[in-house]
Order: structure tokens, then C-alpha cells, then sequence
């Protein structure tokens, strides 16, 4: 395997362990909804 490809599975793993590690109870404790900001680069000039 070259390094691209185990660098991408290594972070794959890191990814799928954060997401695996919430439970209910915790999102049950959030009071506030969630905020989800949006960035973007539209290129040269916007187009």
C-alpha cells in the first residue's frame, strides 16, 4: 500500500471512532439547537 492510501484509512478510522462515540444521553443534554455554518470558495471572480 502506498502512504496516500494509509493515511486515508487512518483517518477514515479516526472519523468513524469520533462519530461512533456519541451516545443518546448526550445529545439529550444539548438545550440549544445545532449550528451548521457553511463555507465556500466560489473561485475567481464568484463564478
Amino acid at each position: 500500500m502506498n502512504m496516500k492510501r494509509i493515511i486515508l484509512l487512518a483517518l477514515t478510522a479516526v472519523i468513524a471512532l469520533a462519530v461512533n462515540a456519541r451516545t443518546p444521553e448526550t445529545w439529550k443534554g444539548l438545550k440549544r439547537g445545532l449550528n451548521f455554518y457553511m463555507v465556500n470558495d466560489l473561485g475567481r471572480n464568484g463564478y
